[in-house]
């Protein structure tokens, strides 16, 4: 995780070293653009939420860099396309993927010059519309360690505005945001032999077309219910019986399991006790449906917390699957992949504070596509730093952070650099950025961290002038 600043060799050396991984095969129309690309990606990643004369440190890297986010010929997916080939091939080889779908908006409603963007939010705002899905293998056994593989699929997108008058069918032509769930499960298509996708989604993805997309590729999907269609218990019915939601609340617990739930949208996840049951359900295409779709012939899986449902916060959530859930075991699986689904609102999290997206001066939106392209994979990589974080807690800080921050940050803390564990460095960043720790405040969160880092960095670089390195700021 690498914060404002200049960066360390080492820091350096690690980006590029990533950078031309991810980059390094990216169809630009020119070779010379790859390789500015690399270049560029290296610098971002090194100091990630950092402005771009920042990152790139001279002018003459910086115009470098301008120049490559106002070429044609770069555009978001020659940029992205090498990293989602590489994450469906890690998929591929995984028994079990899930591919965690969902969306958010980049906001530059104050960014008045800024021409290009489509109508977010209420439609009063200004700014770009991204999908991702998030490839994540999940653990093999209770207790959290998935792993996060990459981004299978990512497309930026634009609302248009509606005008008056508008019929129904011209309306059907318009890119609207349903349709980004379908398109994504097309685009990603089927998985290989021998292993297994899941689609995984929120209440969002609640229609017929997406469920029937999942089935025309093969793939498998895991979806909280938003909608109380008609829905009958059993595999075998031919009529509804009731509500989808009303039958799930009916069926009895099936046992409990302490799973991470995000209760807030800005707070971090916190274990909770929850309970859980399932049953075979059919659930029947609405009634204004124009298409002739077959019955979704599922599992529904009820989890909840009984405390919290006459709260002001319940805790619930009622999900459809495509997977066999006939035993306890299985239901606690289905639970558990669904609470992986708060990963792709950290990763979201982590593109707009950690690397500050939204805060990019550039004047088109083709321009800050062309940014996002880089960015949106640093902020995978910086992900992934964090859940290794999570998932190693007990590893030597010095075989992962930069050493020259890990001696400032344990001098900081009056503690010896050798004993510090990554998961003691990450608390102690935090509290440079006025974490207090505290049971009840849960894991530091990005924003925090950023804070601490942007810190310990500057900490970091003065101590280098102070002692005469040759560490230079132009």
């Amino acid at each position: 995780m690498e914060g404002k600043g200049i960066p360390s060799q080492d820091v350096m050396d690690r980006a590029t070293q990533w950078a031309e991984r991810e980059f390094g095969g990216a169809e630009l129309g020119d070779r010379r653009r790859t390789r500015r690309a690399v270049q560029v990606a290296a610098a971002m990643a090194a100091h990630s939420a950092g402005s771009i004369p920042d990152q790139m440190k001279t002018w003459g890297a910086t115009k470098a860099a301008y120049r490559l986010f106002d070429e044609e010929d770069v555009t978001f997916a020659g940029l992205t396309a090498p990293h989602q080939r590489a994450t469906r091939e890690a998929a591929g080889q995984r028994p079990w993927v899930l591919m965690v779908q969902d969306g958010t908006d980049l906001d530059y409603s104050f960014h008045w010059g800024v021409t290009g963007l489509g109508p977010i939010g209420d439609g009063r705002g200004r700014g770009i519309m991204l999908h991702s899905v998030l490839a994540v293998a999940p653990s093999a056994g209770p207790g959290g360690g998935e792993e996060v593989l990459g981004l299978a699929c990512q497309r930026p997108w634009y609302q248009r505005r509606v005008p008056k008058g508008e019929t129904r069918t011209e309306a059907k032509k318009v890119q609207r945001r349903a349709r980004q769930w379908t398109e994504a499960v097309e685009e990603i298509g089927p998985a290989p032999a021998g292993a297994r996708w899941i689609h995984v989604a929120d209440r969002e993805a609640d229609n017929f077309d997406f469920y029937d997309a999942c089935r025309k590729q093969g793939t498998g999907f895991l979806v909280r219910s938003a909608q109380d269609r008609r829905a009958a218990l059993g595999h075998e019915a031919t009529a509804a019986a009731g509500y989808v939601q009303t039958l799930a609340r009916s069926l009895p617990a099936w046992g409990s399991r302490r799973l991470r739930v995000r209760r807030r949208p800005n707070r971090e996840p916190g274990e909770m006790e929850l309970q859980v049951s399932a049953a075979r359900v059919t659930v029947f295409t609405p009634w204004l449906s124009r298409k002739k779709i077959e019955p979704l012939r599922c599992w529904v899986v009820r989890v909840w917390d009984p405390e919290s449902l006459s709260g002001p916060e319940p805790v619930e959530w009622i999900l459809l699957c495509s997977e066999p859930v006939e035993t306890l075991e299985d239901a606690l699986r289905v639970a558990e992949w669904y609470a992986v689904r708060w990963l792709i609102e950290e990763y979201h999290k982590c593109l707009k504070t950690g690397c500050a997206m939204e805060e990019r001066q550039l004047e088109k939106a083709e321009r800050l596509e062309r940014a996002a392209g880089v960015l949106c994979l640093v902020a995978v990589r910086l992900l992934q730093v964090k859940q290794q974080a999570r998932q190693s807690p007990n590893r030597p800080a010095r075989e992962c952070v930069p050493l020259e921050h890990l001696r400032m940050l344990a001098a900081w803390l009056g503690q010896a650099s050798e004993r510090m564990t990554v998961y003691a460095f990450w608390r102690g960043v935090a509290r440079m950025g006025g974490f207090l720790g505290r049971k009840s405040d849960g894991e530091p969160g990005w924003q925090t961290l950023w804070r601490g880092w942007r810190q310990l960095d500057l900490m970091t670089l003065g101590a280098a002038l102070g002692s005469g390195g040759d560490r230079k700021c132009g």
